[in-house]
């Protein structure tokens, strides 16, 4: 029997490995990501294509490095909730389908987006 810390420490490991999996399979399939974050308004600059959940947009383990980077985006699919902190946490807006060009429109600070989660 593992005491409560191992258990936590086996599941968080065991949860990672289930959110990378899911974006090795979105991205084995070929098809277009979900979600495009864009560094600049009006889908503009660097794009980070996310496929699955990530609490932490800036996660060493992804080499994302986008914490705080996003000024508009596109949902192709799904209904996603973004969150101004890590770990889905602080302010945050549900998002669907569609093409948000500023954040006006997704409705969170400019450069404030950390992490992503789908419903």
């Amino acid at each position: 029997m593992l005491n409560p810390k191992e258990y936590f420490k086996q599941l968080d490991a065991t949860l990672t490995v289930m959110e990378l999996d899911d974006e090795v399979a979105a991205t084995c399939s070929g098809g277009a990501a979900p979600v495009s974050l864009y560094e600049d308004i009006n889908y503009g600059g660097a794009v980070n294509n996310i496929y699955g959940n990530d609490d932490n947009l800036d996660n060493a383990l992804r080499g994302s490095g986008w914490n705080n980077r996003t000024s508009s985006i596109v949902i192709r699919e799904g209904t996603w909730t973004i969150f101004e902190d890590s770990g889905y946490k602080g302010r945050s807006k549900v998002l669907g389908p569609g093409r948000y060009p500023n954040p006006e429109a997704f409705g969170l600070r400019n450069d404030s987006l950390t992490a992503i989660r789908r419903l």
